[in-house]
């Protein structure tokens, strides 16, 4: 089957879970369909997409002058009309909702959409955390103006592919039930992190407490990462002076570096392998508190074997228990006292983090689940 992969952002092994499960689920597809990526291609990824070409995928990269994406893009809109006429594709995929900005009219092909983040939801809890009432209203006013605009975009597929039961039910609610919706866990390979998980046998030193890592284009992570600098790392120095927070992720803004040298935190910006800098800590820590859709974040934790502690915002729409495969905290004292609890028990972060490996395996597995989007393609005409 040939397949039109329609991305704004260029699949990456390195990024964020998002683009993670977007190149390995690429990685997969090109065993038995032949794949034709279209994506934005930004002056700091450069040639990134030369390693997507070495699995057999074809790229046609449109490259910006920025790293932030225009809001609308006509020569990406023809780029994709014109790959339309010349490949004829059987099948067109796209990810993230907001791209529908950018596309062209496909009737007659096959067609999906993956909606990795509902907007109007996101933004909604953005306004419900903040205290500045003009930018309540504002975040108030973005949340209905996507609530209509999603929900006049997404009709123009057959199909939406949504990561959890409730994204499934939310959108159900604001699309009707015309537009088929299929739940396709957000998966990643267990083993993707081969070279680091030689140390999961714990000869690894563990050089931090805590770690965290994150996209930080994304405004919830910048979020969750202040308010656990701000709010729960004071208090949860009060009893540990000495933890030490490791933050893993590129173009952290300055705020946060200028904050982070008061208080001593460390920021790896860019890293090639994300896997052995997770493996340097002990504790994950999830504190985001807006937002919407799956973290990744928590499965690459996972994958790792690493213990989680999130708030329950930040572990939504996962198989998550509380106390087994997870540790969830809404406050901040609530989460220093779960993070003392796992750093003072050795045997619970090792029973906890294993629980999560475990729940990965089961349930977001990509070479499993990759057969559910491929039952979607035989479906959809």
């Amino acid at each position: 089957m040939n397949i039109l992969y329609i991305s704004p952002y260029l699949p990456a092994s390195n990024v964020d879970a998002g683009r993670l499960k977007m190149f390995e689920e690429i990685r997969l597809l090109v065993k038995k369909h032949k794949i034709y990526l279209v994506a934005f291609v930004t002056p700091e990824e450069n040639c990134s997409y030369l390693a997507l070409e070495e699995l057999g995928c074809k790229v046609y990269p449109f490259r910006v002058e920025y790293n932030r994406l225009p809001f609308k893009c006509a020569g990406f809109t023809n780029l994709i009309e014109n790959l339309l006429k010349d490949l004829k594709p059987d099948f067109i995929q796209c990810e993230y909702s907001f791209i529908t900005r950018y596309l062209p009219s496909f009737k007659g092909v096959g067609s999906l959409i993956t909606i990795h983040d509902i907007y109007f939801i996101s933004y909604f809890r953005r306004a419900k955390i903040e205290n500045n009432l003009f930018l309540k209203l504002l975040f108030l006013l973005k949340s209905a103006k996507n609530l209509i605009e999603e929900g006049i975009r997404l009709r123009r597929f057959k199909t939406l592919v949504v990561f959890s039961e409730r994204d499934k039910d939310i959108l159900t609610k604001l699309i009707g039930r015309k537009t088929e919706i299929r739940v396709v866990p957000l998966s990643i390979n267990p083993d993707f992190y081969s070279s680091s998980s030689l140390n999961f046998n714990g000869q690894l030193e563990k050089e931090f407490d805590l770690c965290f890592l994150a996209n930080f284009s994304h405004l919830p992570n910048v979020d969750g990462l202040l308010f656990f600098i701000k709010k729960v790392l004071p208090v949860l120095r009060k009893q540990k002076p000495e933890v030490s927070l490791l933050v893993i992720g590129r173009n952290p803004p300055e705020r946060l570096l200028n904050l982070s040298q008061k208080i001593g935190v460390n920021f790896t910006g860019f890293v090639e392998d994300i896997g052995n800098y997770l493996l340097k800590s002990k504790v994950f820590i999830c504190p985001i508190r807006f937002g919407s859709g799956l973290r990744g974040k928590i499965l690459q934790a996972w994958a790792m074997a690493l213990p989680v502690i999130s708030t329950p915002v930040g572990c939504e729409g996962l198989i998550v228990k509380d106390g087994e495969n997870i540790l969830m905290a809404d406050d901040k004292e609530d989460f220093a006292k779960k993070i003392i609890r796992l750093l003072d028990n050795e045997y619970l972060m090792g029973k906890v983090g294993m629980a999560g490996r475990d729940t990965l395996d089961k349930h977001y597995n990509l070479t499993k689940n990759i057969s559910l989007l491929e039952n979607i393609y035989r479906g959809i005409k």
